[in-house]
C-alpha cells in the first residue's frame, strides 16, 4: 500500500483561543492533532513553523500548545522504518489572543485570587491579590514569610502575572521586594505639591523588586550580586555581569 498522510485535525483555517494557563504560567492555545496513515509509515513527526512538537503518539494523536499570536502551519512528516521520509501533509490555522472586557478579565482568565479595593487614594484600579501570582510567591523584604494579600493597580497585577512565567523559566522559585504602594512625589515635595508629579508607587502602578530565590534556596539580591556598569550606554542597554551568590 502507499503511503499516505492525511490531518484529520486541525480543520484547515480553525481558530484557537489562547485562554488555557499552561503549567509555566503562559495563557496558551490547546490544540489536539489527529493524523491518519497508510502504508508503511512507522513514525509522524510534527512542527509548527520552525518549531518542532514532536511525534504523534501509536494512535496518531498529539496535543500541542501554542503561546503566540497569529497564523501558523501545521506540518506531519511521515517516515518509514528505516527513516526515510515518504509523506507529508499541512495545514494552516490561527492562534487568536484572548479577548477579555477590562483588566480584571484578564485576572480571572488567569486564575488569580483577588478582591476588589481598598479605594486607596490615587488609585484607579485597585485590587488585593492572594498570593502567589501567577505560581509565584512574593515576600516583602524584611519579612521571613510569603505576603498573603498584595494590593496595586490591576494594571501591575497583569504585569505580574506575565512575567512570573518568565521568571520561573530561569529558576525563581520566589521574589522578594521593597513594596508597591506609596502615596508620594517623585524626587522632592509632598502630595498633592509634586513640582515632578506623583510616584508610580503613588498609583500603585510601580514595585521595587530586591532579589530572587531559585529552587536551590540561594537568593539573589539586586544590591550585591549584580554589578551594572554603562561605561556610555544607556542603564537598560548595558551588559549585567553576575559577581556572587548571596547565601538562603
Amino acid at each position: 500500500t502507499p503511503a499516505s498522510l492525511t490531518i484529520l485535525e486541525p480543520g484547515p483555517d480553525a481558530s484557537y483561543d489562547r485562554e488555557v494557563v499552561d503549567e509555566v504560567g503562559y495563557l496558551v492555545a490547546e490544540v489536539p492533532i489527529a493524523i491518519q496513515t497508510t502504508g508503511p509509515i512507522a513514525r509522524v513527526a510534527l512542527s509548527a513553523g520552525a518549531r518542532a512538537l514532536g511525534d504523534a503518539d501509536t494512535s496518531g494523536r498529539f496535543a500541542a500548545a501554542f503561546r503566540d499570536d497569529g497564523a501558523l502551519t501545521v506540518t506531519a512528516i511521515g517516515y518509514d522504518a528505516a527513516g526515510r521520509a515518504v509523506a507529508e501533509a499541512a495545514v494552516a490555522i490561527t492562534i487568536v489572543a484572548p479577548e477579555v472586557a477590562d483588566c480584571h478579565g484578564w485576572l480571572d482568565l488567569y486564575g488569580q485570587a483577588y478582591e476588589l479595593g481598598p479605594d486607596n487614594e490615587g488609585v484607579g484600579d485597585p485590587v488585593t491579590l492572594a498570593p502567589p501570582v501567577n505560581g509565584l510567591p512574593y515576600r516583602y523584604t524584611e519579612s521571613t514569610s510569603p505576603r498573603a494579600s498584595f494590593f496595586m493597580d490591576c494594571s501591575l497585577a497583569l504585569s505580574l502575572l506575565r512575567a512570573a512565567p518568565q521568571l520561573r523559566e530561569r529558576g525563581v522559585v520566589e521574589v522578594a521586594d521593597i513594596g508597591v504602594y506609596n502615596y508620594r512625589c517623585i524626587g522632592e515635595g509632598t502630595p498633592p505639591d509634586c513640582p515632578n508629579g506623583l510616584s508610580q508607587h503613588a498609583h500603585a502602578k510601580a514595585i521595587d523588586l530586591a532579589g530572587f530565590t531559585d529552587a536551590d534556596g540561594a537568593f539573589y539580591s539586586v544590591q550585591d550580586d549584580w554589578v551594572i556598569d554603562p561605561a556610555g550606554e544607556d542603564t537598560c542597554d548595558a551588559a549585567v555581569e553576575m559577581t556572587k551568590r548571596s547565601a538562603a
